[in-house]
């Protein structure tokens, strides 16, 4: 819920950011009153397996389309970008001012590093285990009462 506005100051000037910030209200506010309605269409139509199927084919276009539609906006790969161009353009080795103090890492070392840091949060940041703590209690109290315990069972194949 956080990310919407952030992406979106990110992306668009101060004078043009009413739409999209109306976009991503829309989308966070009208997503949970329209999602059941779709979906539930969906599931008195096909089946509860074609809605599973509409669910993840909707969204893995939605993330292909935001792949290819949204611009980079982390500066330090912008910047790296640009060196590479430049170099290519001029022949010569171009360095950022972000990247000339740290040594070039393999791809095993930054999943290694970007794979750690959730552990590192949750053992560093309190505020990220007590959160975490309370979701899981909510889950834990939530999947207790299954749709099979309220007479909902999804029938075998």
């Amino acid at each position: 819920m956080s990310h919407g506005p952030a992406m979106a100051s990110d992306l668009f000037s101060p004078s043009e950011i009413a739409l999209p910030l109306t976009l991503a209200g829309v989308g966070r506010f009208g997503g949970p009153v329209i999602g059941p309605l779709i979906g539930g269409w969906i599931n008195e139509r096909a089946g509860w397996r074609w809605l599973a199927w509409t669910m993840t084919a909707f969204a893995g276009a939605l993330t292909v389309l935001a792949a290819l539609a949204v611009p980079e906006t982390y500066a330090p790969a912008i910047l790296r970008k640009r060196a590479r161009a430049l170099a290519r353009s001029v022949g010569a080795s171009h360095v950022t001012t972000y990247d000339a103090g740290r040594p070039i890492g393999d791809w095993k070392d930054e999943c290694r590093l970007y794979l750690f840091r959730p552990f590192l949060f949750l053992t560093r940041e309190p505020i990220v285990l007590l959160l975490s703590l309370h979701v899981s209690f909510l889950y834990g109290i939530l999947s207790r009462y299954r749709l099979s315990d309220v007479g909902y069972a999804i029938p075998p194949r």
